[in-house]
């Protein structure tokens, strides 16, 4: 889908005085909800619902509290590709020179101007069913239940890295003490049912935030909402060498047995190591005679497990 016309609508409805491609609306008096989309360029399945609810706040419709809807990566978005130079959801933080990281330092400031961030995101393959995919604490899982967009959650201890010597998005804002989650909805483009979804998580962050404006505490919010169930990764295997392949048409959230082969026929063997779910399964492009034409990821697929205890029992670190 051409998502330029997007773009366009988008940038009408921004904020002159703020960075490009960022939307803010100020109402009565009460939080500060910050939706990110767009993080990743190709990932643009939240933008009609991020378009229309501006709209319907430019047509009348009143807010409580203040909205900014941020596009992360319009540049890479513009060119149907995940980034340009690096990786935007990896970059806030000092380094190399790049346009994404001079993006992350100008969104740094807007960010940390919220009351709670929301990020919303797609997987590169198939996923069987939307996930969060962050951190845990008591305040973020009372969010995670009130946004009501996904019931399962790939989760670690606060402090945590999602890769090592990166930092996301989300974490650059809970390192500013704010409630930040990420949430997948599923795989990246534009459709009805994306559309539907992540409005659906839009409305419940906005009806959350003017509950809260008139006093309400998060874990009375939570009151008729379904529990999540959380996932740990317990391994992750190395893209060891050019000639690994998956077998085709695995999924995100695919559940295998232990010892269940995993790689293509024309594959070294890789089984999985126990039961569990796969996450992030890779199938690099390659060229005619089989070869990457890139670098390779770091890994060739994630394991989870559900976990056995809920992360409130185990003493993590709260936010």
């Amino acid at each position: 889908m051409n998502i330029a016309p997007l773009l366009r609508r988008f940038q009408a409805l921004c904020s002159p005085e703020l960075p490009e491609f960022v939307a803010r609306r100020s109402g009565s008096p009460g939080p500060h909800l910050t939706l990110c989309c767009l993080t990743h360029g190709d990932e643009t399945g939240s933008l009609p619902a991020a378009i229309e609810l501006l709209e319907s706040l430019d047509g009348g419709r009143p807010l409580v509290g203040s909205l900014t809807v941020i596009l992360g990566n319009p540049r890479a978005a513009q060119a149907g590709v995940r980034f340009t130079e690096a990786d935007l959801n990896r970059v806030f933080l000092p380094g190399p020179d790049s346009y994404e990281r001079r993006r992350a330092a100008a969104l740094m400031p807007l960010l940390a101007q919220a009351d709670v961030v929301v990020d919303i995101h797609q997987t590169i393959g198939p996923t069987a069913h939307p996930f969060h995919i962050h951190p845990w604490s008591p305040r973020l899982e009372l969010w995670a239940r009130i946004l009501q967009g996904a019931e399962h959650w790939v989760t670690r201890p606060l402090g945590e890295s999602f890769a090592s010597g990166t930092c996301c998005l989300d974490e650059y804002v809970r390192n500013q003490h704010i409630p930040a989650l990420t949430i997948e909805l599923g795989q990246q483009g534009i459709d009805a049912r994306t559309t539907t979804l992540a409005a659906a998580v839009m409305e419940r962050a906005l009806a959350a935030t003017a509950a809260m404006a008139q006093g309400q505490d998060l874990e009375a919010l939570t009151h008729s909402a379904p529990p999540v169930q959380h996932w740990r990764t317990v391994h992750k295997e190395p893209y060891a060498s050019p000639a690994l392949r998956l077998r085709p048409g695995l999924r995100n959230f695919e559940r295998v047995q232990a010892g269940e082969l995993l790689s293509a026929p024309d594959s070294p063997e890789l089984r999985a190591p126990c039961a569990g779910a796969l996450l992030f399964p890779k199938y690099p492009p390659r060229d005619a005679q089989g070869a990457p034409t890139g670098p390779l990821p770091v890994d060739i697929f994630h394991l989870l497990t559900p976990m056995e205890q809920h992360p409130a029992t185990l003493g993590w670190p709260a936010l």
